[in-house]
């Protein structure tokens, strides 16, 4: 249930668009209602609202805003290529100069900071100065939970100290 487009900042231009519902307002319709104008280049992205939905319902239309993005991304990155390999030439005459120096201070910066992490940790205190903090953080404590779940079947007076933290959902693409 997505209607998007891409349009350009100077003539308003529609350079593409996906509406899978034919129901939904168009870009202009919804632009026309609000009094707005296109001052900007923009992705218009609208949906119906998530609320008390299925979550199949919901899950299909992160796959529509998903393709959309990609459609996005693909007609950025097209264009994108097109601009630099006007300029790529000198782009790769400039790294050619700046790369080494460039990775001479990061190598220097990487060593330098393992010795301040070292120093810290045998000092057991964090160090400061201006704009740069290196912070001591002690060794964190691990419990087996899986031996302590089977002790306190046992033992159940020790449940009190249990705490579990609230439950959480991770997405994943494919």
């Amino acid at each position: 249930m997505i209607y998007h487009v891409i349009y350009t900042a100077k003539t308003g231009e529609v350079l593409s668009q996906y509406m899978n519902y034919p129901d939904i307002p168009t870009c202009e319709e919804r632009l026309k209602a609000f009094g707005a104008t296109r001052w900007e280049i923009g992705i218009d992205l609208w949906s119906v609202p998530v609320d008390n939905m299925e979550i199949e319902k919901v899950l299909q239309q992160m796959l529509e805003v998903n393709a959309a993005v990609q459609v996005t991304r693909m007609d950025y990155e097209a264009k994108r290529a097109g601009i630099m390999a006007t300029v790529q030439e000198q782009l790769d005459a400039l790294a050619l100069e700046y790369e080494p120096l460039i990775d001479t201070g990061r190598e220097r910066l990487q060593a330098l900071e393992a010795q301040a992490k070292e120093q810290v940790i045998l000092r057991g205190q964090s160090a400061k100065v201006d704009g740069l903090a290196v912070t001591y953080v002690k060794g964190r404590t691990s419990w087996d939970t899986k031996a302590l779940d089977g002790y306190a079947a046992a033992h159940p007076e020790i449940e009190k100290f249990k705490t579990e933290g609230n439950p959480s959902a991770r997405v994943s693409w494919k």
